[in-house]
């Protein structure tokens, strides 16, 4: 047994990783846990989708899950003891919980059938709850069903979790790939961004940081090719801030302005860009923990540039919040639409 825990394997094997959340921004934070994850070192990302569990007990009467693939050459050991840390990290230092911000889960390794008194794998919330078996599937079931068929996984348990894939309890209302809320339009005169929340004002909040980060990125790459043709140019951004890393989290707290929604946003954003700037961190994306009545408790996460602070973000000029646009049963759904002018030497 501690062979299978210490153990290296000879070449990287798949997992799958559950990354849940009731509170706070959900779908920012289990987001952010799989940036932590890849930005380790010891994980490769093969697959992030997130889904949306009816949960009537939760704050928003969701149970979001990240359902996050991987490959990885470390021990079990090293992967339980990194989900532990992204865990701390992201729950500001306190303990992880069912019900809580973030709670992290090793769902499979790949040929690994452990059982001790702290972990079993796979994970037996896989067959024995109502979300296991479809976050299992949404990020393992190409390499799930491969192992299955070259019989390096047990055959029991690939009947079981077959079966169990075919005859869920429908709990799940929603999907989409990690950042696939994340879009914008260029004019000749201005750059809009947006990004879409699916909880309540925390989430609203932390994804209007990802709809900053885009235009961030989309003012700079017009910047450095001001006569360039601007198809194609918001695609280029949000592929630059995902190729950011992240293996840095830093909680805050931001005192913000009382007012309207629009008038909290901008001020959060300009205490983002601050915090940012003063710990000297590239923003990846951020979260939100809590929003108190002129203040919000959240967490930045990025990479430290070694020898340079980094390039401020772009500040935001409007700021507007738009509800609707959902699919049938997907969650409420708020668009962050941010705009800012393009520099007049940059418009075509």
């Amino acid at each position: 047994m501690n062979d299978d825990l210490s153990s290296i394997p000879s070449q990287p094997r798949h997992i799958a990783v559950a990354a849940s959340s009731w509170s706070g921004s959900p779908q920012s934070l289990v987001a952010a846990a799989e940036d932590l994850l890849e930005g380790s070192g010891l994980l490769k990302a093969t697959g992030a989708n997130i889904l949306w569990f009816s949960d009537p007990a939760a704050p928003a009467k969701y149970h979001v899950v990240g359902a996050y693939g991987f490959t990885s050459s470390a021990s079990v050991q090293q992967l339980v003891a990194l989900l532990r840390g992204v865990e701390a990290r992201l729950n500001d230092g306190q303990p992880a919980r069912q019900g809580g911000p973030l709670l992290l889960e090793l769902q499979w390794v790949e040929g690994v059938h452990i059982s001790t008194p702290t972990l079993t794998l796979p994970s037996p919330n896989i067959l024995g709850t109502s979300w296991g078996i479809n976050a299992f599937v949404a990020s393992s079931e190409e390499p799930f069903g491969a192992a299955c068929a070259a019989r390096r996984e047990n055959q029991a348990f690939c009947t079981a979790a077959g079966n169990a894939s075919r005859h869920s309890d429908m709990t799940q209302v929603y999907e989409v790939p990690q950042d696939d809320w994340i879009g914008g339009s260029v004019t000749p005169e201005i750059l809009k961004t947006w990004a879409h929340a699916h909880s309540g004002d925390e989430e609203i909040l932390a994804v209007a940081v990802d709809a900053m980060l885009t235009a961030d990125e989309a003012l700079r790459i017009k910047e450095q090719a001001p006569h360039a043709d601007t198809y194609g140019l918001i695609d280029d951004a949000i592929r630059a801030v995902r190729g950011r890393g992240a293996d840095i989290a830093v909680a805050f707290t931001a005192n913000v302005a009382v007012g309207p929604l629009q008038t909290r946003i901008k001020s959060w954003l300009e205490a983002v860009r601050q915090e940012a700037a003063t710990a000297k961190i590239v923003l990846r994306r951020a979260a939100v923990l809590k929003i108190g009545s002129a203040e919000v408790r959240g967490i930045i996460i990025g990479h430290r540039l070694p020898d340079r602070p980094p390039h401020p973000a772009t500040r935001i000029d409007t700021v507007k919040v738009e509800e609707g646009g959902g699919a049938p049963g997907e969650p409420r759904v708020w668009s962050v639409v941010l705009q800012v002018p393009l520099p007049p030497d940059t418009r075509k």
